[in-house]
């Protein structure tokens, strides 16, 4: 049986599983829902946080076209490169937004294949329910829970490697549950990434304008390394173009005329640009 790391979101206890549901020791308890998941979500801002059911839905369909590809094998070398090797105990990996898992199930994969004799255990975390239900009937070996970046509910120091794909990111949490030298792999969008779609939406427009670095706010999480992954895709049919941008933040924003122009498209060629960045966790444990 896997260990287990979630804390309870209450009063910060350790969770242990109970008849069903992850209870404490001051019996706080968190139903197990069927498909497999666990909700330790508290504060909702909103009913239904997190991507809506036509966001995940239309990226489920979009990264399944394989147009991704290309980002998600560099994550999984990357990760490969860093994971500890011949481990005797769990290493536990934890894919902080992960939506539907369509990332976090590849790295499996590759990892079953690649990484041998070490007791890989996977921990996927997002704050929208439509997309850990998607999630958890795609891939029920991870344990999936929806949760909340900012207060993330695992045990301190619990996590070997994390990674963080184009989600939002607390530092001070992510160092919290790393283990002290546990690697955290950030990947955010370059200045060119989609720039022709992005064209299309607002007309003549400027470059992206790239993320600052997430973890400046805690020099704990050391910078180790940045790649970057820029390649021109080609997208063929309506569906797919306008999956594309239902799972962008452009949906939003683009205009009616502008967005009938984009629905009578069968094609669309387009720059993806990535930025993947490697951080060291510096934090040290300490005894209470």
């Amino acid at each position: 049986m896997n260990d287990i790391i979630y804390k309870c979101p209450v009063c910060g206890q350790a969770l242990y599983p109970e008849s069903g549901a992850l209870v404490c020791f001051k019996n706080h308890s968190f139903d197990i829902a069927k498909e497999g998941y666990v909700n330790l979500l508290l504060k909702k801002a909103s009913k239904d946080p997190g991507d809506s059911q036509m966001a995940v839905e239309s990226r489920r369909k979009f990264l399944g076209g394989g147009y991704y590809n290309l980002l998600s094998n560099k994550i999984n070398e990357k990760t490969l490169e860093s994971l500890p090797k011949d481990s005797a105990s769990q290493i536990n990996l934890l894919d902080i937004g992960c939506g539907e898992g369509f990332y976090l199930s590849r790295l499996q994969k590759f990892l079953s294949e690649n990484l041998k004799n070490s007791k890989l255990h996977l921990w996927g975390l997002d704050v929208s329910k439509s997309a850990i239900r998607l999630a958890t009937k795609s891939n029920p070996s991870v344990d999936f829970c929806v949760g909340n970046t900012n207060s993330l509910p695992y045990e301190d120091h619990s996590i070997d490697f994390a990674v963080s794909i184009f989600a939002p990111l607390n530092p001070d949490e992510v160092s919290r549950v790393l283990k002290e030298h546990g690697k955290l792999l950030v990947v955010t969008p370059g200045k060119d990434h989609l720039s022709q779609l992005v064209n299309l939406v607002y007309g003549n427009a400027s470059p992206h304008k790239e993320d600052k670095d997430p973890t400046q706010s805690n020099p704990k999480l050391k910078w180790q390394e940045t790649v970057v992954v820029k390649d021109s895709i080609e997208i063929i049919g309506q569906e797919n173009i306008l999956n594309l941008l239902s799972m962008t933040p452009y949906y939003w924003s683009i205009s009616l005329e502008r967005k009938h122009n984009l629905e009578k498209r069968d094609k669309l060629v387009t720059d993806i640009d990535f930025k993947i960045l490697l951080y060291d966790n510096l934090a040290k444990k300490t005894t209470r």
